[in-house]
């Protein structure tokens, strides 16, 4: 199974960090999948715009990462 799947099910993991623009905008729904399966459907609820220094290691964690230097590796 997927890393993650568990830790979004319970709520968890509910930000995902990426270090290029999205294609998504606030409102899109779209099929997330892990471990090779289909978890559900999402809503895109809220789009940030930051600078890597910007983000904080409480949102790091939020993405699955121990703190925010692990997620700039």
């Amino acid at each position: 199974m997927g890393k993650y799947i568990d830790d979004i099910i319970k709520g968890n993991k509910n930000l995902i960090i990426r270090l290029s623009k999205a294609n998504l905008r606030i409102g899109d729904i779209f099929i997330l999948h892990a471990g090779g399966k289909v978890i559900g459907k999402f809503k895109v609820k809220n789009i940030y715009t930051k600078k890597l220094y910007q983000i904080t290691d409480e949102e790091a964690k939020r993405d699955g990462y121990n703190n925010k230097e692990e997620l700039s590796k």
